[in-house]
């Protein structure tokens, strides 16, 4: 792959991870999904649209990959309370 095709594949993929609440098709989660920051949007992409382990999506980050769990397990957590709120449980 050249580099200038391989630059603008990341683009691509970077722009899809800020808007990635467009990608949802449930409402309540797609509001959910725009309240994270662009890294953890970068995390939740990773892991569940591309399907990568923490591993490597630590060594993309440059960080360990208990920093990637524990990061991903906290966003998990912020978009089920967001959720809760959303159905007034």
């Amino acid at each position: 792959m050249a580099e200038e095709d391989r630059k603008s594949l990341e683009r691509m993929k970077e722009s899809e991870m800020r808007y990635l609440e467009d990608f949802v098709d449930d409402f309540d989660l797609s509001q959910a999904i725009q309240s994270l920051n662009d890294k953890e949007k970068r995390i939740i992409y990773l892991r569940f649209v591309e399907g990568k382990k923490d591993t490597v999506i630590a060594k993309e980050l440059g960080v360990t990959s208990q920093a990637v769990s524990k990061v991903r397990r906290r966003i998990l957590k912020k978009l089920s309370e967001r959720l809760k709120q959303d159905d007034g449980v």
